[in-house]
């Protein structure tokens, strides 16, 4: 069995998108989620069914986004994938051994995240995600992380202690201290102005942070949507954002309104 972008699926897979079916019919609150422009050259397939797992769990119904327009939803997860092409972000390559990297995706997420920035939308970003916010905002990246005394590119059983700033609503959720998991060697060399850090790793790399005055849009350099299968309290991350979208929905519509599919080229 395959869905309609020709990926195979499996039981578990197939579970989940009956789950989202039935869901559909009781949950009008959808939320949208960056998935590969192609899927046979970039699977992110694990990352994506993990997102649309814990949204689900939530009570929202995730849409996958590949260029439809953001109004279609009520708010937007920023997944996990791929580096982000040093060119996206105005930076020469500096390593021979590129890893692959989408360019196309690159320019659709950060359009869709300056169109949630206009419209005031709650943003989750997660990795990959959490970086292209950032810069959609102004912010930079580093990348590589190879010269840091933190293992950031480990497999996904690895881990490292972030410290979370005590004050800020991630603290609440989580803890002061609390281990992640690390996926990833680019990482954010510059906060972009609007965004505050609200976790950081022992080396000072970001790790989590809010806008300063939306606090509704938020990135997370770790995969919540991974560790949150074993911990309820990454689980409550996509929780309270899911709630942060039904607020917003509930302020844009006096009354459920039906949704139609975005037509596809």
């Amino acid at each position: 069995m395959q869905n309609n972008r020709g990926v195979p699926l499996y039981a578990r897979d197939r579970d989940l998108l009956q789950a989202g079916w039935r869901l559909r019919l009781a949950s009008p609150l959808r939320i949208g989620v960056t998935c590969p422009l192609d899927w046979h050259r970039f699977d992110d397939s694990s990352t994506v069914l993990a997102t649309a797992e814990v949204l689900m769990r939530a009570g929202a119904l995730p849409v996958l986004l590949s260029g439809e327009p953001l109004e279609t939803v009520h708010g937007l997860v920023l997944s996990g994938g791929p580096d982000i092409a040093p060119g996206s972000y105005g930076q020469p390559e500096q390593s021979e051994h590129q890893p692959p990297v989408d360019p196309q995706r690159d320019r659709m997420e950060l359009a869709y995240a300056r169109r949630a920035c206009e419209l005031s939308m709650p943003v989750l970003g997660i990795c990959r995600g959490a970086q292209i916010f950032n810069l959609a905002l102004g912010g930079d990246l580093t990348q590589t992380l190879s010269d840091s005394p933190v293992q950031h590119d480990q497999a996904k059983d690895g881990g490292h202690l972030v410290e979370v700033r005590r004050g800020a609503r991630l603290a609440s959720l989580l803890s002061d201290r609390v281990m992640v998991n690390s996926l990833h060697h680019q990482g954010i060399a510059r906060l972009a102005e609007d965004l505050t850090a609200t976790a950081v790793a022992e080396d000072g790399l970001v790790e989590a942070y809010e806008h300063k005055r939306r606090l509704h849009q938020v990135g997370y350099q770790f995969h919540p949507e991974l560790l949150a299968m074993n911990d309820f309290r990454f689980q409550a991350l996509f929780d309270v954002f899911v709630s942060q979208s039904s607020e917003r929905a509930a302020r844009l519509y006096d009354e459920p309104r039906e949704f139609r599919e975005p037509r596809r080229a």
